[in-house]
């Protein structure tokens, strides 16, 4: 078997149900169930507000798992708080414990395939996505190209940026103030300074290795929310060559603050799938970063909602199954085999694109106006047939949708890709 390390980090109140059970009654999620079907090692972090929030891990550092359940890593809470509070599901709180306790399992990983090359390959939605950034931001900021604005959330309110503050003030180089900010943080939301130390140390054993690294990345809509979510740690995604692949599904209508803070992706080298994409995807083969637009409200693809987008659900999943089977995760084969279904794919697709061609994105599909994504972080000029923007930026949805289209060639060029 590979050396392959497979994380999924669930959105606000993704998790378990209150039986630690999957009951798929109650669980309708597609990270839980790829991490059910994943075989090896493996961690499931839930999202903020989760049923049940400990962190679990199956198959190294130790955890061989008991009556069917992988053993429990840590919690995404602190002792004596509750994960249920309408705060921990406004402000996702948990998130920088998960970073903390993810980071710990990557050491672990390395330590057991000590000199070997390790393949991470990482799935989020939501607020896990965002949390996904901020681990990945934590490990490569000793590379991040701009420095000198970056910026963290302040442990007691607000943000703190690098060039404006603490360089200044405390002559600290980028890499000793990033620390220092993760020292504080780490120390609030862990309890002890010398476990934020601990978390610290992690990381420069992760750096220390990156050589031997590989990294590939699925993400649901990333949603940082309030609560510092514009912050660069939680904003800005990472570049290096150590990251192989990055795939963001992004559901263009629906859902509390989907139009803000979103991820800056822009000049970042990401090709957005539009239905009238033509470039050769075999120019990505070795360095992937793709956005892939799907009609539907936020969820809408890790999620069945009682059938409602019960075909969204399944293209998300086959889609995030099929980029971490690629990158070397194993799956049960009767969990892998009914996704990417080439019939029940095109007939889904065939479906939605009936439903949508006549819907704009945003206030037109029942949601928010996804200007940031369409307008902003990317420039498109008159790529994107089925958009319309007013003075303002903002998307009038006056033309016919079409981006499906660019899923269905996605979807048969991806296949050629890899053969």
């Amino acid at each position: 078997m590979p050396n392959v390390l497979t994380l999924y980090f669930g959105g606000t109140s993704q998790g378990y149900n209150d039986n630690l059970q999957i009951d798929y009654k109650t669980v309708d999620n597609a990270l839980v169930e790829a991490f059910e079907g994943t075989i090896g090692a493996k961690m499931f972090i839930p999202g903020p507000a989760a049923p049940d929030p400990q962190i679990y891990q199956i198959g190294f550092g130790g955890a061989t798992g008991y009556n069917g359940f992988p053993e429990v890593k840590g919690s995404n809470v602190k002792p004596g708080a509750s994960a249920r509070k309408g705060r921990g599901v406004v402000a996702g709180l948990g998130w920088h414990r998960s970073v903390w306790y993810a980071l710990q399992g990557i050491r672990d990983y390395l330590d057991e395939k000590d000199g070997q090359r390790v393949t991470i390959n990482i799935a989020g939605h939501s607020r896990g996505s965002i949390t996904v950034i901020m681990m990945l931001n934590d490990i490569f900021h000793s590379v991040l190209a701009d420095q000198a604005n970056f910026s963290i959330a302040y442990p007691k309110k607000g943000s703190s940026t690098f060039e404006t503050r603490s360089r200044a003030k405390n002559n600290m180089n980028f890499s000793e103030w990033y620390d220092y900010k993760l020292e504080k943080l780490w120390t609030k939301h862990m309890g002890y300074v010398h476990t934020a130390q601990e978390g610290i140390q992690n990381i420069n054993e992760i750096v220390a290795r990156l050589n031997d690294l590989s990294f590939n990345i699925w993400l649901f809509d990333p949603v940082g929310g309030p609560n510092g979510g514009g912050t660069s740690r939680k904003q800005s995604m990472p570049d290096h060559a150590s990251i192989k692949r990055v795939r963001v599904l992004r559901m263009e209508s629906g859902g509390a603050f989907l139009s803000d803070n979103l991820p800056e992706l822009k000049s970042k080298g990401y090709t957005y799938l539009a239905g009238n994409q033509t470039k050769n995807l075999e120019l990505y083969r070795n360095r992937e970063r793709f956005v892939i637009p799907l009609p539907g409200s936020h969820g809408a693809g890790v999620g069945s909602n009682k059938g409602d987008t019960e075909k969204q659900k399944y293209i998300g999943m086959s889609y995030m199954v099929d980029l971490l089977y690629r990158s070397g995760t194993v799956f049960n084969n009767d969990f892998r085999q009914k996704l990417n279904d080439r019939r029940t794919m095109f007939s889904y697709y065939t479906e939605l694109y009936d439903e949508f061609k006549n819907k704009g994105p945003g206030l037109a599909n029942g949601g928010l106006t996804r200007h940031n994504l369409h307008a902003d972080n990317f420039t498109y000029g008159k790529s994107l047939k089925h958009l319309k923007l007013n003075k303002k930026g903002r998307i009038t949805a006056t033309r016919k949708y079409d981006a499906l289209n660019g899923h269905h060639k996605f979807m048969m060029d991806h296949e050629r890709l890899y053969s």
